[in-house]
């Protein structure tokens, strides 16, 4: 099964304090890192202080899928089904 991520935003969720990570992820897919842990060392912080939201969209199976993932949790590419 091939994943292929299609959008990807880190940012405080409801608003438009936030940025677009697809070509960052993409990249570390590629490069075969199984999995990162989702925070601001990571990711260009959007707004110091707040609390903020990974979200992803992929296509698995000619399906789209979408996961949001919060401060601190684990993405792992391989769970992506």
């Amino acid at each position: 099964m091939s994943v292929e991520l299609t959008a990807a935003w880190w940012g405080i969720e409801n608003t438009v304090q936030g940025v677009d990570v697809l070509a960052h992820l993409k990249d570390l897919q590629l490069k075969g890192v199984p999995s990162i842990c989702i925070d601001d060392n990571f990711f260009v912080d959007p707004h110091h202080g707040s609390a903020k939201t990974l979200f992803v969209t992929y296509v698995i199976d000619g399906q789209v899928k979408k996961i949001e993932l919060r401060d601190f949790d684990l993405l792992k590419f391989a769970d992506l089904q």
